[in-house]
């Protein structure tokens, strides 16, 4: 958003993440503006069946919607003595897709649709389809989130996802008895220090009797891990990131 206007609040630029309910109500959260200053805003919004859009007690706003629903752009006065204009470009969530194997004891998780259908027609006597873990960013589109890695371990027969930076190159410099084969960013989230509004904690746990980490976010299944006997103890390590339910 450009925003011009008296008050250096006013003047210059913001930037947030904004989400507009079935019914119009609109929160502009984690919003950061030039001057240094963050904020949330509420709102009502109207979108006609054109394509439309104005903000409720708003008279001067008006803007439009692209016909794919991709994009916004917005002008109104903000209040401030200066006028506004707005871009807004849809935020993409991937589901995270949630498999266990009998067979290796571990998870697998994957936002990829080729990926967990290759799975599904051609290991399915090794991996089962879980669920839907939950959803993540496809790309670093918003405030704050950040890249989520991972890496394969052939000495554990498991992968490992971390939002960490310094434990992503602690993994590369792993020697070659530890060998971790780093395959890329699978999605992004936002890291533990910041929870948007939202989002929930995504809790992570280690199984030295099992050799993997697990990730979930059902609150009930991270207190059954916790609640396990010593023999199938699963140590918490932990919110590895914040994401979308």
């Amino acid at each position: 958003m450009l925003t011009s206007g008296a008050a250096p609040q006013y003047t210059g630029w913001a930037y947030g993440d904004v989400e507009v309910s079935s019914l119009g109500a609109c929160l502009v959260s984690l919003m950061m503006r030039s001057d240094g200053s963050t904020g949330t805003q509420n709102g009502t919004v109207s979108i006609s069946a054109d394509g439309v859009i104005t903000f409720t007690g708003q008279p001067s706003s008006h803007g439009v919607m692209s016909d794919d629903k991709e994009l916004i752009v917005l002008t109104m006065n903000d209040g401030g003595g200066g006028y506004d204009l707005f871009v807004l470009m849809r935020a993409h969530y991937h589901p995270v897709y949630r498999f266990w194997s009998d067979t290796t004891h571990h998870h697998f998780y994957t936002t990829s649709d080729l990926e967990k259908q290759k799975v599904i027609n051609l290991y399915s006597n090794v991996w089962t389809y879980e669920s839907i873990a939950y959803y993540a960013l496809a790309d670093a589109g918003e405030l704050n989130s950040l890249p989520v890695y991972r890496f394969w371990s052939d000495a554990l027969q498991g992968h490992f996802y971390t939002i960490d930076e310094a434990e992503k190159n602690k993994l590369l410099a792993y020697p070659a008895a530890w060998f971790w084969a780093y395959e890329g960013v699978v999605w992004h989230a936002y890291p533990p220090t910041i929870q948007p509004e939202g989002t929930v904690p995504v809790y992570r746990f280690w199984s030295d009797a099992l050799g993997s980490h697990f990730y979930t976010m059902d609150e009930a299944e991270k207190n059954k891990l916790l609640a396990y006997p010593a023999a199938w103890f699963w140590a918490y390590e932990g919110i590895a990131w914040y994401a979308h339910p």
